[in-house]
């Protein structure tokens, strides 16, 4: 028989507040069982978060993991078309990062050269 976590273990086992948890299960990113008005938490819920926690580092926002999440429940994306949505979603999300890192490049060398033109003056004496 497998182990069912409560809310509060599954909680604390992910470093997140039940308010996190509660509103994962209200959007649907999370799938708990429900029994006498208590979430809980079987091994599959423990699979999601898992992935939850992990699109959250490489910042997805939540519609794009309830999407990832959908397409890997519905038959663990096993059909080519479910394997393609999920690859163009990563695919997008790459290019989004991508894009950022270039801005956050640019910012870096603008303060560079701040930096440089600073001293300069400093030591010219303005």
């Amino acid at each position: 028989m497998e182990t069912l976590m409560r809310i509060g273990s599954f909680a604390r086992r992910f470093g997140v507040p039940q308010s996190t948890i509660r509103y994962y299960i209200q959007r649907g990113i999370l799938i708990p069982e429900k029994r006498n008005g208590q979430h809980l938490f079987p091994e599959s819920c423990i699979s999601d978060m898992e992935r939850v926690m992990e699109f959250k580092k490489l910042q997805f926002s939540l519609d794009d993991i309830l999407e990832l999440l959908t397409l890997h429940r519905k038959f663990n994306l096993s059909q080519k078309s479910d394997v393609d949505a999920y690859m163009l979603l990563l695919s997008q999300h790459k290019e989004q990062l991508q894009e950022e890192l270039a801005a956050v490049m640019e910012q870096e060398k603008r303060l560079r050269q701040m930096e440089t033109d600073t001293i300069r003056k400093s030591s010219n004496g303005q």
